[in-house]
């Protein structure tokens, strides 16, 4: 299945400018075609790059090839596991996936079925940005997109002043 994106990626030129672009892209993960447009457009409305997946795997290879700063995964739909599997969706797989965000240092939102308190615990244990239960059409999504946007920000100015010093420090 081919990736969905909505503008052209660019090759890592720099540090200073991967974190420089990574601040525009999110990575939408979500089994259901429906709740992937919907999470691609409210991204996108945010002003967000949008790279969509359809699976944690998949998801984890274009975290390689393309440096996001936001991930919004959906698990919603899928309801309670079963045998560590969330309707079809490996469970551990997506914790994996969090995990290997949370070492790129990505902020990472999780939508739930709302009342899954063992989904928003699950995702709150794996310490998720924001876990948001009941992600539908017709909620203000946009507006947490624009709070995580806001957020990486705040981070990247962070780390380039931190490897500015780091620079200087080694001249």
């Amino acid at each position: 299945m081919p990736v969905e994106t909505y503008a052209a990626s660019e090759p890592r030129a720099s540090p200073i400018a991967a974190i420089a672009t990574a601040t525009m892209r999110c990575l939408i993960v979500a089994r259901s075609e429906r709740q992937r447009r919907f999470l691609m457009r409210s991204a996108s409305e945010a002003g967000w790059e949008v790279v969509s997946c359809r699976s944690a795997e998949e998801a984890v290879r274009q975290s390689r090839l393309r440096r996001a700063a936001f991930a919004l995964i959906d698990v919603a739909e899928a309801g309670p596991p079963v045998e560590g599997r969330i309707d079809g969706v490996d469970r551990d797989a997506i914790g994996a996936l969090i995990r290997a965000l949370h070492g790129d240092r990505v902020l990472v939102a999780v939508c739930v079925a709302d009342g899954d308190s063992e989904g928003e615990l699950w995702a709150r244990c794996l310490g998720v940005w924001a876990c948001l239960p009941g992600v539908v059409e017709g909620c203000d999504l946009p507006s947490i997109c624009r709070d995580a946007k806001a957020a990486v920000r705040k981070v990247a100015r962070v780390d380039a002043g931190r490897l500015a010093s780091e620079t200087a420090a080694s001249w």
